[in-house]
């Protein structure tokens, strides 16, 4: 799965949602990516494909 960069509109919404202090940074976790990655590519894979 390719990243994907954010529109200037959605980046500044989460701009907005971090300086109302609704979202904020926290560390990398490189395994746990990976794991939620999978777990997508799984449920997408589980979808119809509409064909």
């Amino acid at each position: 799965m390719a990243v994907i960069p954010l529109t200037t509109a959605q980046q500044r919404a989460v701009d907005a949602l971090m300086a109302a202090r609704r979202l904020e940074r926290v560390p990398i976790d490189e395994q746990r990516c990976a794991s939620f990655l999978h777990q997508a590519v799984t449920a997408l894979s589980d979808l119809p494909n509409g064909a």
